[in-house]
């Protein structure tokens, strides 16, 4: 079995190219990724964490994610465009929402109640839209919120904990 491949800027990986690091959670890192057949959709690639002694719920969350991603649609989830296994390098690409999480707006707590309203308002549509695909989220906080530039809609992102609703 090959090694995996090394993740830095500049490496390319099944034809993906690595970008900026996004970001570095306790799970999993986020690298901004491009490829020649998805030029006009800004992407996004998750990493797993797979060191010696991670916590295995990291992995079993990383391939919830792998399974639930792919069959969610719809504008209040990003697009899921490709994902590999564990028998090289896992990872999980999908579309980069362009614009700010729920997160960013705490520093400017209080909001004015219409504000709030509004934003509870299409944070529940998206709720609903998952509901509907009988998918629950079980993460819902600030930081995986994102609302898109434009239309202002909620898009719920990490899925590690996510189930189907029976």
């Amino acid at each position: 079995m090959p090694g995996r491949p090394r993740i830095v800027a500049g490496a390319t990986i099944d034809g993906f190219t690595i970008g900026a690091q996004v970001h570095a959670g306790g799970m999993a890192t986020l690298w901004e990724a491009t490829h020649p057949d998805h030029a006009d959709l800004p992407l996004l690639m998750k990493v797993p964490h797979l060191r010696e002694g991670e916590d295995p719920a990291a992995i079993v969350g990383f391939e919830m994610e792998q399974m639930i991603l792919p069959r969610l649609s719809g504008p209040h989830v990003p697009r899921f465009v490709a994902a590999a296994g564990f028998e090289r390098q896992p990872y999980l690409v999908m579309e980069r929402i362009p614009g700010t999480s729920l997160a960013a707006r705490l520093p400017s707590l209080p909001l004015a109640a219409e504000e709030v309203a509004a934003i509870g308002a299409r944070v529940a549509e998206a709720l609903d839209s998952l509901h509907r695909q009988a998918v629950v989220h079980l993460d819902v906080k600030p930081s995986n919120i994102l609302f898109r530039r434009g239309s202002g809609e909620a898009v719920l992102v990490d899925f590690g904990l996510a189930r189907h609703r029976l």
